[in-house]
């Protein structure tokens, strides 16, 4: 039991380490693109900021007309990644490149989701390579610098699958109610989750 638990506490070390270290490269090198980059591409992006500051002005007062409002303003997106960046509008000030560094939480919920399905597979070794590599993807590092939903939605993805695993094919009452949230919130950031979920499921 002294050597499970060992394990489990050099785990958990390497995994805080690692994911730690990706983080704040990721944010840093991020941050300082977003600041000498002054050209916003694409309209998808344009759209999401617009949408992200017309939440924003929603929710100037907390009431629960504004939060109704705020959840019936989209006809075709769902709110969450809007929802967070009105939190960091809040948090860090209304900015373009503020909007975008919500995708560093992002980051994180994707690098802990991987290093879970890794470790499952071959332990630490295997979910510090996994970890690192995909940081490496150059997909994953370019849109990390952008406001899609498609960041948020591979992170909640990923989450997705990796409590999905841990349910033990629903055995397990407490993964299962948090997969259940995990689905919830990946629907919520975009409809297309299912596409990427059927199959796991």
């Amino acid at each position: 039991i002294m050597d499970q638990t060992k394990r489990e506490r050099h785990a958990l070390w390497w995994q805080i380490g690692t994911i730690g270290v990706l983080t704040l490269g990721f944010g840093l090198v991020n941050w300082h693109w977003l600041q000498i980059n002054v050209v916003t591409y694409g309209w998808d992006r344009m759209d999401h900021l617009i949408t992200s500051l017309a939440y924003n002005d929603i929710l100037h007062t907390i009431t629960p007309q504004s939060i109704f409002s705020a959840l019936a303003y989209s006809n075709y997106y769902p709110p969450f990644v809007h929802l967070t960046v009105w939190l960091f509008y809040k948090l860090f000030g209304i900015n373009e490149d503020v909007a975008v560094m919500v995708n560093v939480v992002y980051l994180v919920v994707l690098l802990g989701a991987t290093w879970r399905i890794a470790e499952r597979i071959g332990r630490v070794r295997v979910a510090v390579l996994a970890v690192t590599l995909l940081c490496l993807f150059p997909m994953i590092f370019a849109m990390s610098r952008y406001l899609y939903l498609d960041f948020a939605l591979t992170a909640q993805v990923a989450l997705a699958i990796a409590l999905l695993l841990a349910t033990e094919r629903f055995t397990q009452r407490g993964y299962a109610c948090w997969f259940g949230i995990a689905l919830g919130i990946a629907f919520l950031v975009k409809w297309t989750a299912a596409a990427f979920l059927f199959v796991p499921l």
